[in-house]
């Protein structure tokens, strides 16, 4: 038997202390936070750079504008390898990059969180200035914030020169062939300070970036968890969550990367910009301000350092992903015994748990249908919160993305959980002109809340190919239109059909025409759109015509869009012809018309039972042969009237219909005495006091838009302005002022704008 010499049991104790203290080393969390981000980084550019590749050249300008282009050239150049030119610097790069902006955030924030916790029990730092003494609450600082910044900061003061490095072999490869070639010539050119051309731009744009990111995702995610009582986010919830952080972050940040971009392969052009301003210059100069934007519909979901695209979820959310998952295994590395150079009993320790874990594989892979029902539900729950226009966006996400957010079920759910939040803006017909034998039409976009942009119009114009649109009702998101086509222009011939618009999806359906209307197009009377998103995703669509036998009776078919088919409705029934005036108001499941005559019944339709029925009206004033009707419309599920029958007042009454149909009661009685006031340009001037048919205010009721938590309001349109006079405490305020009046039909005395406004309301809803 041999026995160990006393020099060799030292040696023997030598390498166990030393590796145990190796062991514990590497086992303290701050390791395995460094470790697991530089993992997760590794990873998420690998798989997605052939995608940075492709947005790099774009944001830098060269070659094609656009993805597919831009992807072919690359193919060209230099074959398949070319789409992952630079990536053996990006991967150098990447690594330290996440490994220190992942670790110093962990690291931050609990510094910082501890730091709250012994200032709320020890009190807050103070400075003692002679007798005066200053207290600096940080109550309202946020570790997860600061802990963003630093990260940001710090990792880019470490790592911008392989930022500059990769750009360089991934925008000129003949120029720069390697890596160490690549240093030599940037050395060469502009000493160590071009290895930190763009620094500025970078950390102004990485500030923003990584605050906004890091807070929101841990936002979102404490939210969520106690929304739904959960302890941690699975799989898919993080990948989402942290898609709606990188997305918001990266849109906020993405013009300080075009101006870095710019600086850093700039000299490649021989015209570097001096400094971040003049780079942001000469974008906007170049292509305006959507030149900011350039290569953002590449990567609309960038992670630090880079925007990349994935076709589910951004770089951001997929770093999470495998931190969480690579951290999640060095928890487990941690608890388990260390493994020492003779320590056999621990490596029978972990070969067991493999085993085990081994063993478990096919669970896990029977919990896979599992975890993809899990993603989409969790999916659907967080898009459900979005507003429209967000979701609008997230269609381009993927293929699933865009059939989840179109499917009837989803635009039911949607507008049942956010149909409150909704505020209507108005579209005001602006401009009417006539050329090559077509009315053109120009709208003006009033938004409520006096917050109005040139991004929030929807359009102006409604012209497709070879036509033109003419919008005829509002219903809850959808728009009624009539559409011209030109057929042959030597002639002025063109085709007239019926469209359904849906001005925040921008689709437009054309519908087939009824058999009624193929057979006497010049017969229908009125048509009218019936839609309710809360009941149905579905909408229909109300023809009414004149019984060819008969001039007094009218027929009704109805156009679903659930079956894409028309139907005969009920039979003919009794009508003034003077009841088809104007349009139709949907409310209640009803669709309304009023006659003008004092002498005619006004109707409603119900649309679930087909059934024509008479509509209660107020009386007439004696010596009024027809109704002087100032407003007639629906909003928020209350439909209003406003009358006026002496033109010399400023006082009026709005009524409501009951839901019952007993009646109209008096909502308000208004008196817009002030506002002629403050806005003596409503006053007409040289009015013939004789004169009953001309008001002697200028004034224009565009929306009674009733709220019930909130202060009932009616929109006006005066003279060059709308204003939104509240009817609760009948003040008023300016919302928007409108370009000079231009709609001006020959031999129409006087125009009333009410029936060329129509509500816009962002919907879902597919035509």
């Amino acid at each position: 038997m041999a026995f160990e010499s006393e020099p060799q049991k030292k040696n023997f104790c030598v390498l166990e202390d030393v590796y145990g203290v190796m062991m514990g080393f590497i086992k303290t969390r701050e390791v395995g936070e460094f470790v697991s981000g530089a993992l997760a980084g590794a990873m998420t550019k690998a798989v997605l750079a052939p995608l940075e590749t492709i947005r790099t050249r774009m944001v830098v300008g060269v070659g094609s504008k656009h993805i597919a282009g831009s992807f072919i050239e690359i193919i060209e150049q230099g074959g398949w390898q070319g789409l992952w030119a630079g990536n053996a610097v990006n991967m150098l790069r990447i690594i330290p990059t996440q490994a220190i902006e992942l670790g110093t955030f962990e690291c931050v924030k609990r510094a910082v969180t501890s730091a709250k916790e012994d200032w709320e029990q020890n009190g807050c730092p103070r400075i003692q200035i002679g007798h005066v003494s200053l207290d600096f609450s940080f109550s309202w600082l946020s570790p997860t914030a600061v802990g963003g910044a630093a990260a940001g900061i710090v990792s880019t003061l470490a790592c911008h020169p392989l930022e500059v490095l990769k750009d360089r072999l991934t925008v000129n490869r003949e120029a720069y062939p390697s890596i160490s070639l690549a240093l030599s010539k940037i050395y060469k050119e502009g000493g160590l300070g071009a290895l930190y051309s763009g620094l500025s731009p970078t950390l102004i744009g990485m500030l923003p970036y990584s605050t906004c990111y890091y807070f929101m995702y841990e936002k979102l995610k404490n939210n969520y968890c106690q929304a739904n009582n959960k302890k941690s986010l699975n799989r898919p919830e993080m990948l989402l969550i942290g898609a709606l952080s990188g997305f918001t972050a990266s849109t906020i940040s993405f013009p300080l990367e075009v101006a870095r971009k710019r600086l850093m392969v700039g000299a490649l052009q021989g015209k570097c910009p001096p400094h971040m301003a003049a780079a942001l210059s000469e974008v906007i100069k170049e292509e305006g301000l959507k030149g900011l934007y350039r290569g953002w519909e590449e990567s609309p979901y960038n992670g630090s350092g880079g925007g990349l695209h994935a076709p589910l979820v951004p770089p951001s959310s997929l770093q999470h992903a495998f931190k969480e998952a690579t951290f999640s295994g060095f928890r487990m590395f941690r608890n388990t015994k260390s493994v020492g150079p003779f320590g056999y009993d621990s490596m029978a320790d972990i070969w067991c748990s493999w085993e085990q874990n081994r063993g478990n594989a096919s669970i896990r892979r029977g919990l896979c249908k599992q975890s993809l029902h899990e993603l989409r539900t969790s999916i659907s729950k967080i898009l459900l919160c979005l507003p429209v226009k967000s979701l609008l966006v997230f269609k381009s996400v993927s293929k699933q993305w865009l059939c989840l957010i179109s499917d009837p079920y989803f635009v039911h759910k949607h507008a049942l959980r956010n149909h409150r939040l909704s505020t209507p803006g108005l579209l005001l017909l602006k401009k009417l002109t006539f050329a090559e034998n077509i009315y053109n039409q120009e709208y003006e976009f009033i938004s409520l809340d006096g917050n109005v942009t040139v991004v929030d119009a929807p359009f102006k114009t409604l012209t497709f190919t070879n036509g033109m649109v003419d919008i005829q009702q509002s219903c809850n998101g959808l728009l009624y239109c009539h559409c011209f086509r030109m057929i042959n222009k030597s002639n002025h011939g063109c085709k007239f059909y019926y469209g359904i618009y849906n001005p925040s999806t921008q689709h437009l359906n054309t519908l087939p025409l009824s058999p009624l209307c193929k057979h006497d197009p010049h017969a229908v009377c009125s048509v009218n759109l019936a839609f309710d998103p809360l009941k149905s995703p579905h909408y229909e669509v109300i023809f009414i015509s004149k019984v060819p036998s008969n001039d007094d009776h009218y027929q009704i078919e109805i156009y679903s869009s659930e079956t894409a088919s028309w139907r005969v409705s009920g039979n003919a029934f009794p009508a003034s012809i003077d009841t088809w005036i104007y349009p139709g108001v949907f409310w209640n499941g009803s669709l309304h018309w009023i006659s003008t005559s004092a002498e005619s019944s006004s109707l409603y339709f119900e649309i679930e039972r087909e059934s024509v029925k008479t509509m209660p009206m107020p009386p007439v004033p004696d010596g009024w042969a027809k109704r002087n009707i100032q407003y007639f419309g629906e909003c928020r599920g209350h439909m209003h009237l406003i009358e006026s029958y002496d033109p010399s007042t400023t006082c009026f009454d709005i009524l409501e219909m009951v839901t019952d149909y007993t009646g109209w009661i008096v909502k308000y009685r208004v008196d817009l005495k002030e506002l002629t006031i403050a806005y003596p340009e409503m006053v007409r001037e040289n009015i013939n006091v004789n004169d009953e048919f001309l008001d002697h205010f200028d004034f224009t009721v565009l929306l009674v838009e009733e709220e019930e938590e909130k202060s009932s309001k009616l929109v006006l349109q005066i003279p060059d302005k709308v204003v939104s006079y509240d009817l609760n405490t009948m003040s008023f305020k300016k919302i928007q002022e409108l370009s000079p009046r231009s709609l001006h039909i020959e031999g129409l005395i006087r125009c009333r704008y009410h029936v060329f406004a129509y509500q816009y309301i962002e919907s879902l809803a597919s035509v």
